[in-house]
């Protein structure tokens, strides 16, 4: 057996501790679990989000295509915002079943 220290604001640890207080586990449990399915899948079990709800893909393109746009290259025009998001979505699947 090992010990593992992490370092997180109390902010953070509070709330991760309510959420899995409500689903009957403690911080230790939960960081077990979390290493055990690292082993299991060979890599990290979960997907991978920025603040802003996307993956780091979709951010960087994202951003890509804002940078584009300001410099006026490759200007992408969408009707409407459902148009934009519906877009890279479709790009987003063509993505992962490539992968």
């Amino acid at each position: 057996m090992t010990t593992l220290h992490v370092r997180l604001d109390d902010k953070r640890k509070k709330q991760a501790q309510k959420i899995l207080a409500e689903l009957g586990l403690d911080l230790s449990a939960a960081v077990r679990i979390f290493i055990h399915q690292i082993c299991i899948t060979d890599g990290v079990p979960l997907q991978l989000i920025t603040e802003n709800g996307f993956s780091v893909d979709e951010e960087e393109m994202l951003l890509r295509d804002a940078q584009a746009a300001r410099a006026g290259k490759g200007v992408k025009r969408y009707k409407n915002v459902d148009d934009l998001f519906a877009a890279h979505a479709d790009a987003h699947d063509r993505h992962a079943s490539a992968v």
